[in-house]
């Protein structure tokens, strides 16, 4: 059951009144946030994802008929959101996995020397020597030594989400070069 403070705020929320938001913010940000740490382990991820959910509830053209039908949407779009972000994030290490064994296969020493895969496997090193330093370091702690993003992550003092992001751009860099 609402309390009157609660019935006070959700009227104003429910016509659009920021104060009634930043209310509504305040009480369950924190609550929320923990939620989606919980499901992710990350705290990075799980405040771009309460800020996302946050924005929904703005966004919501709806009228709730109880603060607990707020909180209600809050969790519901909390744990959607954290279960498409890991799902995702799943399908992004797959590909990247795909793209990691290229890498290495590419670079492995092969009994009968051919001129074609030779040329190539020089002009995307030169690629890789062309990428900024940091990039170039991220591309080989991961792909040559099989250093773990949370590591090199540690290595560069820099978060797993940059590592990744640094990874994705280099290789894309690379790859457009050779799809022209």
């Amino acid at each position: 059951m609402n309390k009157p403070n609660d019935d006070k705020i959700l009227r104003l929320f429910n016509q659009g009144d920021p104060e009634a938001f930043t209310s509504v913010y305040k009480s369950q940000s924190k609550i929320i946030f923990h939620f989606a740490k919980h499901i992710l382990g990350s705290r990075e991820e799980a405040e771009d994802i309460v800020a996302e959910t946050f924005f929904k509830l703005v966004k919501a053209e709806r009228t709730f008929e109880s603060m607990e039908k707020i909180i209600g949407f809050l969790h519901v779009s909390v744990k959607n959101a954290c279960i498409d972000y890991k799902r995702h994030k799943e399908m992004q290490e797959s590909k990247r996995d795909k793209i990691t064994e290229a890498f290495i296969k590419f670079h492995e020493p092969r009994g009968d020397p051919d001129p074609i895969t030779d040329e190539l496997q020089k002009q995307i090193g030169h690629e890789i020597d062309k990428l900024p330093k940091k990039f170039r370091d991220i591309l080989k702690m991961s792909f040559l030594e099989e250093v773990k993003n949370s590591e090199i992550a540690d290595h560069f003092n820099i978060s797993e989400k940059t590592v990744r992001n640094k990874k994705t751009l280099a290789l894309n860099k690379i790859r457009l070069k050779f799809s022209k």
